[in-house]
């Protein structure tokens, strides 16, 4: 079976013509050629079309009818230029038409097209591809749909009875009640990825367990031990079974090699939840193809949900102090280096007076010779009980110092160019060069140098006030 979406467009009218039933409203509307497409999906369609300067939103009319009447055919709202049709017949056929909706009211048409929901993979978020070109404010020309990134999200430990809990009928990321909904709403109201969804196409796996984690054979092989995933390889085989594009369960857009714009996030369902949902201490790791060990998937387990999804994605490490961790090189794209020299560190760029910002007692080099040192003393990737033992000097203080809605500056322009990296608007052998020169400075001007409330930023230790904590590079 080919790996590839059908973008069929059905039997198109010529150019000039609507192709639709008359009515009253729609007849002898003009008709525009919108590159309307079709991304068919289990229970799902993603449609997409350009987007029209001026526009202020798009009505899609949408019927199971032929011919489609805009008089008696549905209607979806939206102001982008794309939207998931949800809830859904698979096999059956659905045409759609497009309409633009100016300052002075409705606008042209676009050509019909039809398509037809099908497969295992449910289409959760379509982004259009056309984010925002940091150099110019404008958006960048559309990424085709193969090249955005494909977030996959797998259910661990779900019985049929719990699928509901993975996602139910109800879609609502502003008030999300089941874990892919959590999921969204956790990651994409984080910077930069709530600056850069359009390049985002996420799916989910709506696949049952026989039995939960810890209990039986689960769909993915993922065990459980004291609260935290274990036994995470297990679940390479499962995986890329279920993304190679072939069979009743092909993925739509399966991976090439080496893995380029993929990641896979599995969602563990935790039966000990009062209501049970998805939980459990999280990991990540790169998963090999069993047939193909070239290539290899980037995969978070569990929770956080941002903070593991950001490992598997951005490549960003633990801002931990715990024992078990040796730090002994310095990369320019690394969160964690092993100085603390000012003019080696790879955010020396956002020191105070460095040409970004003049905040003082911020950014600096937090950490330990032996355990590395990083940029700010709160942000996601950070450690929680980890470096409450270190700030507080407790063996037993059990931090929580992660700041889960906030990544420290230079972790969000390092996921930034990850996102310019993954769609192929930087080149993978020289897009860090090409971010330093070009880029660097754009994305600060443009996005702003983030500062967060108080500076310097403290912590509460047991029994004590709290108190600032900055720590600066050595000059």
């Amino acid at each position: 079976m080919s790996g590839q979406a059908d973008y069929g467009s059905g039997d198109a009218p010529p150019a000039g013509t609507s192709g639709i039933g008359g009515d009253a409203s729609g007849g002898g509307a003009a008709v525009i050629d919108l590159e309307l497409r079709a991304i068919p999906a289990n229970g799902t369609i993603g449609l997409e079309w350009k987007r029209v300067p001026g526009a202020l939103g798009y009505r899609v009319y949408w019927s199971t009818e032929e011919p489609l009447e805009l008089a008696t055919a549905d209607v979806l709202e939206t102001e982008e230029p794309g939207v998931v049709h949800r809830g859904l017949v698979n096999g059956m056929t659905y045409r759609y038409v497009v309409r633009v909706v100016g300052a002075e009211g409705d606008g042209p048409l676009s050509t019909e097209i039809t398509a037809t929901p099908r497969g295992e993979w449910v289409l959760e978020q379509l982004g259009t591809g056309d984010f925002v070109d940091i150099l110019t404010g404008e958006r960048v020309p559309r990424v085709p749909i193969e090249k955005r990134v494909h977030v996959m999200l797998l259910p661990e430990g779900y019985l049929a009875s719990d699928l509901a809990t993975f996602h139910g009928e109800v879609h609502d990321v502003a008030d999300p009640e089941n874990d892919v909904d959590r999921w969204l709403a956790e990651v994409f109201t984080i910077e930069p990825y709530s600056l850069f969804r359009e390049a985002f196409v996420v799916w989910y796996l709506p696949r049952a367990s026989s039995a939960r984690v810890g209990e039986g054979a689960t769909a993915f092989g993922i065990g459980v031990s004291n609260g935290a995933v274990t036994n995470v390889r297990s679940a390479a085989g499962p995986l890329f079974a279920v993304i190679d594009g072939m069979g009743s369960d092909a993925f739509p857009f399966p991976p090439g090699s080496p893995v380029e714009n993929h990641v896979a996030a599995f969602l563990v369902l935790d039966a000990t939840r009062n209501p049970a949902r998805a939980g459990y201490s999280g990991v990540t790791t790169q998963l090999p193809n069993p047939n193909a060990p070239g290539q290899r998937m980037p995969a978070a387990f569990a929770q956080g949900h941002a903070h593991e999804f950001t490992h598997a994605f951005a490549g960003l490490r633990d801002e931990y102090l715990e024992d078990d961790i040796t730090v002994t090189t310095t990369a320019e794209t690394s969160n964690v280096v092993s100085t603390n020299a000012c003019n080696a560190l790879p955010w020396a760029h956002l020191l105070a007076g460095a040409g970004i910002h003049d905040v003082p007692e911020l950014v600096g080099a937090f950490g330990r010779p032996e355990r590395g040192y990083h940029s700010e003393l709160l942000c996601l990737m950070n450690g929680t009980h980890e470096n409450g033992k270190y700030w507080c000097g407790n063996a037993e203080a059990d931090l929580s110092l992660r700041s889960w809605g906030r990544m420290c500056n230079f972790c969000r322009e390092m996921t930034a160019y990850r996102v310019l990296e993954a769609t192929g608007i930087l080149p993978r052998e020289t897009g860090f060069e090409q971010w330093k020169s070009e880029y660097r400075r754009a994305f600060y001007d443009r996005f702003g140098f983030k500062v967060p409330t108080p500076t310097p930023q403290r912590v509460l230790c047991p029994g004590e006030e709290s108190r600032p904590i900055y720590e600066p590079c050595a000059e």
